[in-house]
């Protein structure tokens, strides 16, 4: 599941740059700077007040750890 969730974030960035889908289908997601479009989990609180938006409130949370989810992968036999 990491790979096809790393695959899919890798596009986005690679896809996306202008974040005409991000921004065409997470509306809530409009006013949150270019640099953090495709992880906006990882604004400060600042940044999300200034955003207008307070992950896990307006937007949610990641599902996935996805760093923890590469260590675990690369650390297994």
């Amino acid at each position: 599941m990491a790979i096809s969730i790393l695959w899919f974030r890798n596009n986005l960035r690679l896809h996306d740059k202008k974040e005409e889908y991000v921004g065409h289908w997470l509306t809530e997601l409009g006013d949150v700077p270019q640099e953090f479009i495709h992880q906006p989990h990882t604004m400060a609180m600042e940044q999300q007040k200034l955003a207008g938006i307070e992950i896990g409130s307006d937007y949610p949370e990641p599902m996935i750890d996805l760093e923890a989810s590469y260590k675990e992968i690369r650390n297994r036999d």
